[in-house]
């Protein structure tokens, strides 16, 4: 139901610029001196595209193997044949035949098996990825998932390195702005669930829905359930509307956009977004309207004041999004901070999982 007593212009976070300028010194010191760590166990199933993401951040420097166990009696000095012995590339071979593996150019010396298999995924996968030409194969890569026993590996320890998080805006302008950057924000979700903050385990906790909810508070209303559950499709399908529909100045840029998104010819784009907006009538004058980078913005004003508020309680709070990571000893605290900072901005409550 709709309060108008509780209703909202859409608004910046009110804080000072030196605030912004104190949030690069908490990662430069802060974040800096802690340690921050990814322990990938037997028990842990990775995807092939986080491989190529992890491979992309060994490569450069910003992540480093510390430490590899093989499975008893594995050799970390096997050479590049040996590799496709392994069950991890047989099970490829079967479910993705279709790609041929290609070895010319590989260096194993100072390797290890890890990082051998890693740089084999991304010479045959990486190009796919970056330019997003195969949103099919990107997919199968995401759905392809496996232990690491399967490369006869019994754990493996990574160090982040660069542990630094910036702040991005948009269009030249600090009211505009998709967000908090960084190695840590961009790790997939299964790497980020094998973090380690000075050797204790951590969890994420992340604003579910939160620029649909946001629309909604902004016109005072209290929106409840999933708004992406609208069926008979995906809901994924929903949820990449909205955010292109929120994105886009106007309906035409949007269909296309979808459309460029879904790459699926059967499906109704129009009827796609004219479902949408006919479920979400409250909010309908956002889409197509281009408030999407004031949306993210106001987001990561939330954010900003979410970290800075742990921050002062000695609690290293990690920006991933619209979620954050900490030690699972400060679950509780992140819950109550992320609820109480959005409501000082927003004036509603906020759905946290």
């Amino acid at each position: 139901m709709k309060d108008k007593n509780k209703k909202i212009l859409y608004r910046k976070q009110s804080t000072k610029n030196d605030e912004s300028e104190n949030l690069v010194k908490f990662s430069d010191s802060f974040t800096n001196g802690s340690n921050l760590t990814i322990h990938i166990d037997p028990n842990t199933d990775l995807n092939l595209f986080s491989m190529v993401s992890l491979f992309d951040s060994i490569n450069n420097y910003k992540i480093s193997v510390i430490n590899e166990t093989l499975i008893n009696g594995s050799d970390s000095s096997f050479d590049l044949p040996s590799v496709y012995n392994l069950p991890f590339f047989s099970k490829l071979t079967e479910s993705m035949g279709k790609h041929r593996f290609n070895d010319a150019g590989i260096s194993i010396e100072n390797l290890t098996v890890f990082e051998l298999v890693l740089l084999q995924i991304k010479k045959n996968f990486g190009h796919l990825i970056q330019q997003k030409r195969n949103k099919t194969v990107i997919q199968e890569l995401k759905e392809y998932t496996f232990p690491i026993s399967d490369l006869n590996i019994n754990s493996v320890r990574l160090h982040i390195d660069d542990k630094s998080i910036y702040r991005s805006y948009s269009n030249n302008s600090r009211k505009q702005g998709p967000g908090f950057y960084g190695t840590i924000p961009l790790l997939p979700p299964d790497i980020r669930s094998c973090m380690f903050i000075n050797k204790k385990k951590v969890c994420e906790l992340g604003f579910q829905s939160m620029l649909i909810n946001m629309c909604y508070h902004m016109e005072g209303v209290n929106f409840q359930g999933d708004p992406y559950d609208i069926g008979p499709l995906d809901k994924n399908i929903f949820k990449k509307a909205s955010l292109i529909m929120l994105n886009d100045d106007s309906e035409k840029k949007a269909k296309q956009t979808l459309r460029d998104e879904l790459q699926d010819e059967n499906l109704d784009i129009d009827g796609i977004i004219q479902c949408f907006k006919k479920i979400h009538t409250d909010i309908s004058k956002y889409f197509c309207s281009g408030v999407g980078p004031g949306l993210q913005n106001l987001e990561a004003d939330i954010s900003e004041l979410i970290m800075k508020k742990l921050f002062k309680k000695n609690i290293l709070a990690l920006p991933v999004h619209n979620s954050f990571i900490v030690q699972k000893q400060h679950k509780e605290e992140l819950y109550f901070t992320m609820l109480e900072s959005y409501r000082s901005v927003m004036n509603f409550y906020p759905v946290v999982k």
